[in-house]
């Protein structure tokens, strides 16, 4: 998957994988600089089985989350937005 940060701030990311309908397992995270050139993150998960993964972004190192999806492997999530309306994006 990759990880782009579009938004005028620096996020953090966190990936994560259902075990099953209520336990999430985290996997990865980190920061992503809003610099071009440096916005940009590629991250490939372990398999689960279904190829599906949650993905959240959160600014202040793991404060208040501002965006997530779930995608798969092969896609692209973009985070993009300014002040406090932030969009996320899958393709």
């Amino acid at each position: 998957m990759i990880i782009k940060n579009e938004t005028d701030i620096t996020v953090s990311w966190f990936c994560f994988n259902q075990k099953d309908a209520f336990k999430w397992v985290a996997l990865a995270s980190d920061d992503l600089s809003n610099s071009p050139g440096d916005n940009q993150k590629t991250y490939t998960p372990p398999s689960n089985g279904n190829g599906l993964y949650f993905l959240r972004f959160t600014y202040e190192k793991g404060g208040t989350e501002i965006g997530g999806q779930v995608l798969s492997t092969n896609q692209t999530i973009t985070i993009t937005g300014t002040k406090d309306h932030y969009h996320t994006n899958v393709t």
